[in-house]
This record gives structure tokens, C-alpha cells and sequence, in this order.
């Protein structure tokens, strides 16, 4: 299966690597021209929980897609600000039968169906988490014994087929899974995404810390109980956040004081201290925010905060966040915990 990869950030580029390893047809296309140059000279060095490695993956410059020819899969792994583009980028690439995928963060699939066609389009949502810092050098810093990707469809009534065979290409990562109905999974992320992301770039914590603080462990609650419920009015019943925080749990974690806020809480604190040194991540808006380069805030809780008024459904602690994070995105004030007391402060308004 000749597969093209437009986007060669982390998740790209971690995508890429396994399955160059096991011997996949596979080709990254990206701008940014070191990283491009340092794969081809030395390969692409995966750091990763069950041992590094090094292999050779077909690394492009954007303006060479001209010469690529055509792919029978083709994953769209850019930022979700640049999703149009490179759609626009993906349409030229497709023979009557490529599938078409994203393993972006946010919800983006109807934006590219609407360039490449609906009927071409799969779910890719990512569950592993990788950070690039070093051009040539991804690091996958979640164990390939547990979840990588969840492949399926969005429409109902696809060919099981199709989804199939995308298992079997995508098995070198490990931990993969099918299901019949992506939507819930592609929630379930983007719920995750909504808790953490944005709390990251404002405070600057790794993963394991972001969900122990006990302040920002309370905007997390909240962040995810708006999402949820958002979700809710959406008529989605979304997958656990993590796979433990079921959606019925954060709907209800409406009230700090409430059992239902302080049993999410735990739950989440548990899975910090099982992350303590071996599975802390930096989410990828850190990351951005780190290389002073624009954020998915707009994609993320943005995009909840548009949805939420779109079916009624109050935001407030999304919309204090992405408020709060835009002077720290253009460099004006610089990441740190404190960035996050004044929303913890204010939850009492929302969520006493």
C-alpha cells in the first residue's frame, strides 16, 4: 500500500517510522526543509519506549509532491490550522481507489472530505504521543503495547474490508484497533485534547504533573465536563477519556463539591502517578508554545467554545483559557503555573 504522509511532525513522522521498519511503501512530504534534509542523510532516528531505532523513510520537500505521483493511502498529519492546504495538497495524490485519512488533533474530517470526497475518508485518531524537537529525531514516549491508533469509519454502512486491510498496514505500530463508529473515538480525543492542551501551553507542565496539581486538576475537571457535555447536546456518547473517564462521569462533574467531580479527580490522579517517570509526555500546543510557533487553541477549545453556543451548551472555562493562553502563544508573558490561578479562581462562579 504506497502511502503518503503530508505532514512529518511527530505524529507523522512516528507514523512513519514504524512502518518504513517493517518494510511499508511509505513517503513524508514536509516544510520543514532541516528535518526533510536530516531524514535523508541519516535516516529518521525513532526514540522509543521498547528501544530506538533507525530507518530509512522517503522524506520530501512540499514543492517535490509535484513528481510523487499518486498513493493508495494518504494521511493528512499537519496542524489543524493547516488542514485546507493540505487537502488542497492531498487532492493532487489520489487514484479511484485511495483512502484518505487524518491523524490530526480537532475535527477535521469534513473539512477534508469536502476537498478529496466523503465517500474516500477513514478515521485516524492517534493515542500515541510523540514530541520532534530535533530535526531527524521523533520520540514516541507512549509504549507500543498500548494504544496507537483507532482506525473506522464515520459514516455507517462502509466497507469492513477497507478498515481491515488498514489494520494489517498499520500492525507495526502496535496496539492498533477497529471499530465500527469512529465518532465516539474521535470525541473521546478531542475531549482529552480539550482538558489538556491548552492547560500545557499555559502552564508549561508535562503531562504527569498537569493532572495531579491540584489546581489545575480542577480546570481539567471542568474543561472536561464542557466538553462533555457539549458532546452530550451533540447526541455523542464519546469513548472514556484515557479509557477510564467515562462521558456520563464528567456530565455529571458539574459542582467541585459534587462526587462525581472528586471520583473523575481520582481517576485522573491515578493515572498520573502510574505516568511518574516513565510515560510523562509534553502535549503537542506545549510544544508548540516551546518552539514559538501558532497553536491549535482555535481547533480545540475553540472549536468547543463555537459548538457549545451553536447548541447551548455554556463554556466559560474554555473561554478563559484561550483568552489566558494568547499572550503566552505570541511570546508576550511566558508559560507557567501561575498562568493558570486566575481560572481556578473563578471556577467557584461556574462549578461552587
Amino acid at each position: 500500500m504506497k502511502t503518503l504522509i503530508i505532514g512529518g511532525g511527530a505524529v507523522g513522522s512516528t507514523l512513519a517510522g514504524y512502518l518504513a521498519r517493517a518494510g511499508r511503501d511509505v513517503t513524508i512530504a514536509d516544510g520543514w526543509f532541516q528535518h526533510v534534509e536530516a531524514v535523508r542523510e541519516n535516516g529518521l532516528r525513532v526514540q522509543a519506549v521498547e528501544g530506538d531505532f533507525v530507518t530509512d523513510v522517503r522524506a520530501i520537500h512540499l514543492d517535490e509532491l509535484v513528481d510523487y505521483g499518486t498513493a493508495d493511502l494518504l494521511l493528512v498529519a499537519g496542524k489543524a490550522f493547516d488542514t485546507r492546504m493540505q487537502a488542497l495538497l492531498a487532492r493532487e495524490h489520489l487514484h479511484d481507489g485511495t483512502v484518505v485519512m487524518s491523524s490530526q488533533n480537532g475535527m477535521n474530517d469534513a473539512v477534508i472530505g469536502d476537498i478529496v470526497g466523503h465517500d474516500r475518508m477513514v478515521a485516524c485518531v492517534v493515542a500515541l504521543a510523540a514530541d520532534l524537537f530535533e530535526a531527524g529525531a521523533v520520540r514516541r514516549t507512549s509504549d507500543a503495547t498500548t494504544g496507537s491508533i483507532v482506525i473506522g469509519h464515520l459514516e455507517q454502512g462502509r466497507d469492513a474490508v477497507v478498515t481491515q486491510r488498514l489494520l494489517e498496514h498499520f500492525e507495526p505500530l502496535g496496539g492498533v484497533r477497529v471499530v465500527d463508529d469512529a465518532w465516539p473515538e474521535r470525541w473521546g480525543k478531542l475531549t482529552l485534547n480539550s482538558m489538556s492542551n491548552a492547560l500545557a501551553g499555559l502552564t508549561g507542565l508535562w503531562s504527569d504533573r498537569l493532572w495531579s496539581e491540584p489546581m489545575t486538576l480542577d480546570v481539567i475537571i471542568a474543561l472536561g465536563h464542557e466538553t462533555a457535555s457539549v458532546a452530550a447536546a451533540a447526541g455523542i456518547k464519546t469513548a472514556p477519556v484515557l479509557g477510564r473517564i467515562p462521558q456520563d462521569l464528567l456530565v455529571a462533574a458539574d459542582s467541585k463539591s459534587g462526587a462525581a467531580w472528586q471520583e473523575a479527580a481520582g481517576i485522573m490522579l491515578g493515572i498520573s502517578a502510574e505516568r511518574v517517570g516513565k510515560k510523562a509526555n509534553r502535549a503537542s500546543l506545549l510544544q508548540d508554545v516551546m518552539k514559538g510557533r501558532r497553536t491549535e487553541v482555535d481547533y480545540l477549545n475553540g472549536w468547543i467554545v463555537r459548538k457549545g453556543a451553536e447548541l447551548g451548551v455554556p463554556t466559560p472555562v474554555h473561554s478563559m483559557l484561550i483568552e489566558a493562553l494568547y499572550p503566552v502563544q505570541v511570546g508576550k508573558i511566558p508559560y507557567e503555573m501561575e498562568n493558570a490561578r486566575p481560572i481556578a479562581e473563578r471556577l467557584g462562579e461556574w462549578y461552587a
